[in-house]
């Protein structure tokens, strides 16, 4: 027998209401996932010191990016980076350098926390050094030192004091940045596969200090994450 009309539609719309609502909860959950990863990542982050991001590496697929996020100087300066590999035109390298500087040169000149904040001196200082603005560089150098030994003074903490290193080499303090580095590795730095690699510290590479720091670290053992950053021009993003 066929069910009256107004059945049908009765089921039809007690269907329809449980859709919307299981929508709405997966909606809800969804959303509550997505902010319960986004946490999770940057405290993984920040305890781990290397980003977690969604920037593309391809330099067309990374110039989109950067259409929707312009404000991104870390995209900037790998933009940068990528097109100099690439063999681009120099011009194209530069106008990359230039947007990282003026993005960070205009945060910092707002006045709030971020005027504050040795990461962005830092980012600042490598856009400058890519423009090959020698005295700008480093005086942007100098404040990232300055500011994150205070922030070490507060959290003494090993990716702190190892930025403190990278920051104090780049800013030409050199017994400052092996001691900072030799802090970090007090404090429990391990990653001595970065060290090795990190072009931030070139510059007390061959100091005798600097060579028992790292034989000291490499005793200790390279860890697969370590407690740093990712690569020169890559450093966790850091409050000041």
């Amino acid at each position: 027998m066929r069910k009256p009309v107004p059945t049908v539609l009765g089921l039809a719309g007690i269907a329809g209401v449980s859709a919307l609502l299981w929508t709405l909860l997966f909606s809800e959950r969804s959303k509550a996932r997505d902010e319960f990863e986004n946490e999770a990542g940057e405290r993984l982050a920040a305890e781990a010191g290397w980003y977690l991001d969604a920037r593309p590496r391809d330099p067309g697929a990374l110039m989109a990016w950067l259409d929707d996020h312009p404000e991104d100087i870390e995209g900037w300066l790998r933009q940068a980076r990528a097109l100099e590999q690439r063999g681009e035109p120099a011009e194209a390298v530069r106008h990359a350098y230039r947007q990282a500087a003026w993005v960070a040169k205009n945060r910092i000149e707002r006045g709030n926390a971020e005027s504050n904040n040795p990461d962005l001196w830092y980012r600042l200082g490598l856009a400058r050094q890519g423009l090959d603005e020698a005295e700008d560089a480093s005086q942007a150098f100098q404040i990232a030192a300055d500011l994150q030994r205070e922030l070490c003074a507060r959290a003494p903490e090993a990716r702190n004091m190892y930025n403190l290193a990278c920051y104090s080499a780049l800013a030409g303090r050199t017994d400052d940045a092996v001691y900072a580095l030799n802090r970090a590795i007090d404090l429990g730095w391990s990653n001595a596969n970065h060290a090795h690699r990190d072009s931030d510290l070139d510059s007390i590479r061959n100091l005798p200090d600097f060579i028992r720091a790292m034989r000291r670290l490499d005793e200790l053992g390279a860890s697969p994450v370590g407690s740093g950053r990712a690569g020169s021009g890559h450093r966790f993003e850091q409050g000041g």
